[in-house]
């Protein structure tokens, strides 16, 4: 294969040597066949020449590289990023240099960008924007957006061919430090985007990085222990890995002696908070944001200000949390020189507001910030699920979400094209939460309408399957159950939802099942077999605790059904687990139960100010309830009903699920 052509041979590149872009791109690599095709595609139009410095590959890549026209040189790796990569900034020939690694690649952008901010004598390097696919982003202690989360970070990845310019550090090495000592203003930024795929988990796990970079650092530390950069290097490295207690250690001394021209200050102050709170400390965790925030000058931090609030809201602080949170709002979008998530300032800020809202029990203002969330974001799932949620519990709610989703569903053409992404997983939340099983008293004339335009706009012509599953699933939830059957039996038999489902369907009337299978527990109770379901969760060794929306369902069983589902969910002593007893209770009408649950949840020393707030408000409802089976059917009827009965599902359920 000639050199320029690409790995398939059959296309030529568009050729090194014919490129006008004084740049060097810059590698290391191992073992690298499957990313490095991808990368490399998408920078050779803005380079000149490509050094590939290899540290040991045994598959591939060189060949790969070297069909992209690049200068391949071979090393023996001694556990140092910055002496690699050293090593081929010596052998670049081009007066700038781009870095690159194989597991990220360089949006495309105009050529006259390149050569405006190459052409710019005031600058000897460039931040980028280097944009890290993650498992999942942190609002609060659940994991949010786990396929399309990412972090992005400004990075110093384009900088002059200067012997003055090298990278320093073992691990997460830096150039940023020696080009800025060419002078205070040498650094800018550059509008120009890099995406990298090498924190994805799966990723992770293969390259065995976990490992590799802590033995990595430990080497380094222990050559250089006052090292302040390597001992942020470890404290990231534990809070990448969800070591709440080791990044602690790692970075609240370094916190101590903080300067805010410190390169990595606002990054540090950010996860030294959330870690913090996660550890169970959150009156800490508030210290170190406000420090970063009032004393330290990241005034314009919108991602610190979401700490704080988180922090605040830990310590049931929830109107100074709004404030806060009102603060990042004004503050809009993170500026590129701090490492930020998608959303704060915007949609993210606004989701964590909704939760706060729901704290204290404005649930107008609540669902309010949950809509302005998708406005300006319609593909974020959180503020979908919490929508669902309220709308399960609550009838009011549930009318405005099937309005939203029936907005949103036909809002395409108006470019609302991003809420294409979470159609289908919006579908699975639904039919998990039982939101179109008609048997509790909620009805809506428009309900069959909206979820047939969602199972369409979800699904291409040619997902005739899906659209069939789906349409006989919501048949079945609003009481069609011969419909339903008749649509499951046109699936082929090859699909496993077919068996899956019409099993479940034949188990939705029957006491006391022998045999589930091939039925799952998730489609038990989709279809609203709750004794079935009962049954095979009272039968399960492993039975898992169920995920928010799916308990909202049963809390929503017809009544002959519930008494049985108590004692399948009702168990164990903690404050949540008493709440979560109390509203079974209620829901099965079994007000002395409930008021025993109750009032045990809201005297427990150990419980969240928020689950004591619920269970005492369930409480005085089940008081009330009890006051009401005592009087008179005509005396009962003239009475109004409290406040705190209207709202007992939707206190509990927001407490439980905070």
């Amino acid at each position: 294969m000639k050199k320029g052509e690409n790995q398939e041979g059959s296309l030529k590149l568009s050729g090194l040597e014919g490129n006008q872009l004084p740049v060097s791109l810059c590698m290391i690599v191992r073992n690298e066949e499957s990313f490095l095709p991808a990368c490399l595609a998408s920078a050779i139009n803005y380079v000149s020449e490509i050094i590939v410095v290899d540290t040991g590959s045994c598959d591939n890549t060189i060949e790969i590289a070297e069909r992209f026209g690049a200068t391949v040189v071979c090393i023996e790796w001694s556990d140092d990023f910055a002496a690699a990569r050293n090593e081929g900034l010596k052998l670049a020939a081009q007066p700038w240099v781009l870095v690159l690694d194989a597991d990220e690649r360089l949006d495309e952008s105009p050529l006259q960008i390149w050569e405006d901010l190459l052409a710019n004598q005031a600058f000897a390097g460039y931040y980028v924007r280097l944009c890290s696919w993650i498992g999942a982003a942190i609002t609060s202690e659940r994991q949010l957006e786990p396929a399309k989360s990412y972090i992005s970070d400004a990075v110093c990845r384009l900088f002059r061919n200067d012997p003055r310019i090298r990278f320093t550090g073992a691990l997460h090495e830096e150039v940023a430090t020696s080009v800025s000592e060419l002078g205070a203003q040498r650094l800018g930024y550059a509008p120009l985007t890099v995406w990298h795929e090498g924190y994805r988990p799966e990723v992770v796990e293969a390259k065995g990085k976990r490992e590799r970079n802590g033995r990595i650092l430990l080497q380094a530390i222990g050559r250089n222990p006052e090292d302040a950069m390597l001992q942020y290097a470890m404290g990231t490295e534990c809070f990448t890995y969800g070591n709440w207690s080791g990044a602690a250690a790692w970075l609240g001394p370094l916190a101590q002696s903080l300067k805010p021209e410190q390169g990595y200050a606002s990054d540090l102050l950010l996860k030294l908070s959330h870690a913090l709170r996660l550890l169970g400390r959150p009156d800490e965790a508030e210290t170190w944001a406000r420090n970063g925030i009032e004393r330290l000058g990241f005034a314009d931090f919108p991602d610190l200000y979401e700490a704080l609030a988180l922090a605040l809201l830990e310590q049931d602080k929830n109107a100074a949390a709004l404030r806060v949170l009102q603060q990042a709002l004004e503050l809009g979008l993170t500026p590129a020189h701090y490492s930020t998530a998608p959303g704060a300032g915007s949609y993210r800020t606004l989701f964590t507001s909704g939760l706060a809202n729901e704290r204290i029990y404005e649930w107008e203002n609540a669902w309010n910030n949950y809509m302005r969330s998708v406005s300006l974001q319609p593909a974020y799932m959180p503020a979908w699920e919490r929508m669902v949620l309220l709308g399960t519990v609550d009838g009011r709610y549930r009318q405005r979400f099937l309005g939203a989703a029936a907005e949103w569903a036909i809002a395409e053409e108006s470019g609302k094209q991003s809420f294409q992404q979470i159609r289908s997983a919006l579908l699975e939340r639904v039919a998990d939460a039982g939101f179109m099983q008609t048997d509790d008293g909620y009805k809506d004339e428009r309900s069959d309408l909206v979820i047939n335009g969602l199972v369409l706009a979800a699904f291409n012509e040619e997902d005739d399957m899906h659209i069939l599953f789906w349409r006989g699933l919501f048949s079945v939830q609003q009481g069609r159950l011969e419909e339903g059957r008749l649509l499951w039996e046109q699936l082929p038999e090859n699909d496993e939802r077919r068996a899956v489902y019409l099993k479940a369907l034949e188990l939705r009337g029957v006491e006391a099942p022998g045999v589930w299978a091939p039925a799952t527990e998730q489609a038990l109770l989709r279809v609203g077999a709750w004794r079935a379901w009962s049954a095979f969760r009272a039968a399960s060794d492993s039975a898992a605790a169920l995920p928010p929306l799916q308990w909202c369902a049963v809390i929503r069983a017809p009544q002959a059904c519930r008494a049985a589902l108590r004692s399948t969910l009702a168990s164990g002593s903690s404050a949540p687990a008493r709440l979560a007893a109390g509203v079974l209770a209620a829901a099965a009408a079994d007000w002395r139960a409930a008021a025993g649950s109750f009032g045990a949840a809201a005297t427990d020393a150990a419980a969240a100010p928020w689950v004591a707030r619920a269970a005492a408000a369930g409480l005085a409802a089940a008081f009330a309830a009890r006051a009401r089976a005592a009087l008179p059917a005509p005396a009962c009827a003239a009475l109004p009903v409290l406040q705190i009965e209207a709202e007992l599902k939707l206190r509990a359920v927001s407490a439980l699920f905070f």
